[in-house]
């Protein structure tokens, strides 16, 4: 349930990332910086939330119990790389990923609205988590992706208005803050448990998505920082 109150939290952002975007549109100054600096509120209300994980959840008992089941079926995910097939449903194999961060709906509107560009391959894997939303929010990403970012109107402004590229830069290190903060939980959770489980080693290093666990976490934190606008 920490990760539905995450969630939960970032909804508040919407209201700051379509205002923003309205009053870049309209060269308001004003009502942009009043958005980054909410939507930088926001991310720091996620972070709380997401240290909520301490509060009843044993390290071993994730790794050992829940993780399992958040597996996904082929597309490079163990234990089960071929897929599985769904008696009464298909015939064929089928391949789904597990469940993940990547999936995160609000995550991902924060990084189309803020212009995070992250590497290739990185990218790829997001925008292939999308097909696990629920459309809805998979189409208003993509209608974010087509909008300029507010990173673009920050640049350009910047001169005229000091305070836009602080709050600007206060967003990213709020968001790179969260992913951070991300990391050290799989950590706990995942890393270190799994230096003394039974589970199969390669399931510990790998994300429940099919990636490679710490260095698809490590990059994306990486490259949400190098998104600062340098002052």
């Amino acid at each position: 349930m920490v990760t539905v109150q995450v969630e939960l939290s970032g909804t508040a952002g919407l209201k700051h990332i379509i205002s923003g975007l309205e009053a870049a549109r309209a060269c308001d100054d004003e009502k942009v910086f009043e958005a980054l600096s909410g939507m930088a509120s926001v991310l720091d209300d996620m972070k709380c939330s997401l240290a909520r994980m301490h509060e009843k959840l044993d390290p071993d008992d994730f790794h050992n119990i829940l993780r399992p089941l958040l597996c996904g079926w082929g597309l490079g995910s163990k234990p089960l790389p071929g897929g599985l097939v769904y008696e009464g449903v298909s015939d064929e194999t089928l391949e789904f990923s597990g469940g993940s961060a990547a999936q995160s709906s609000t995550l991902q509107c924060f990084d189309e609205v803020l212009g995070v560009e992250h590497e290739p391959d990185k990218k790829a894997f997001l925008v292939r988590m999308r097909d696990y939303m629920p459309r809805a929010h998979r189409e208003f990403i993509q209608a974010l992706a087509k909008k300029p970012c507010l990173r673009s109107y920050v640049f350009k402004r910047q001169n005229n208005c000091r305070k836009l590229l602080s709050a600007y830069n206060e967003c990213i290190k709020s968001l790179q803050e969260f992913r951070n903060y991300h990391l050290q939980i799989v950590a706990k959770y995942i890393i270190s448990p799994s230096h003394k489980s039974k589970i199969c080693d390669v399931v510990a290093k790998q994300g429940t998505g099919g990636t490679s666990l710490m260095s698809f976490l490590k990059g994306v934190r990486n490259t949400t920082g190098k998104s600062s606008i340098d002052t």
